[in-house]
């Protein structure tokens, strides 16, 4: 992760787009700040086990069936409260009256509320820096939305 931010500032500093090059002050780039390579590979990892079958390797998700990461609104947004319950307690199906509806997809995301609070967190973190550019999220945080 903090590979891709260097690689992105050396990129900017190439063409000219950022004057804080003198290498004494850091680049300004807008977004989250990076997150530790340990949480993003657990993340990975945690990924890889529960959501990848459905979700796919580049997040592109399958039609008509599971969403693509990157066109999920929770992904992207700011508060991950609707991320963490999704990922949770599941979504529904949109026959199943019992969890909210999927809208558009028509098979239902199971619950991973028996994963522990720091692989959730890395969970979160993980798709909400690949697919959304979202700040991190904490174990706390799992635990205040739980």
């Amino acid at each position: 992760m903090i590979v891709r931010w260097c690689a992105v500032a050396v990129g900017l500093c190439t063409l000219g787009l950022l004057t804080a090059c003198d290498g004494d002050a850091a680049p300004l780039i807008d977004g989250p700040p990076p997150v530790s390579d340990q949480i993003f590979t657990a993340g990975a990892a945690v990924y890889a086990a529960h959501c990848l079958a459905c979700h796919q390797t580049d997040g592109s998700g399958v039609p008509h069936l599971y969403p693509a990461m990157f066109e999920t609104p929770s992904v992207a947004d700011p508060n991950p409260a609707r991320l963490i319950r999704a990922i949770v307690h599941g979504v529904g199906a949109p026959n199943d009256k019992t969890l909210p509806r999927t809208g558009e997809y028509g098979a239902a995301m199971a619950a991973f509320g028996h994963l522990s609070d720091d692989e959730l967190a890395a969970l979160v973190t993980y798709t909400r820096q690949k697919w959304g550019d979202a700040a991190p999220v904490t174990a706390a945080d799992i635990a205040a939305a739980r």
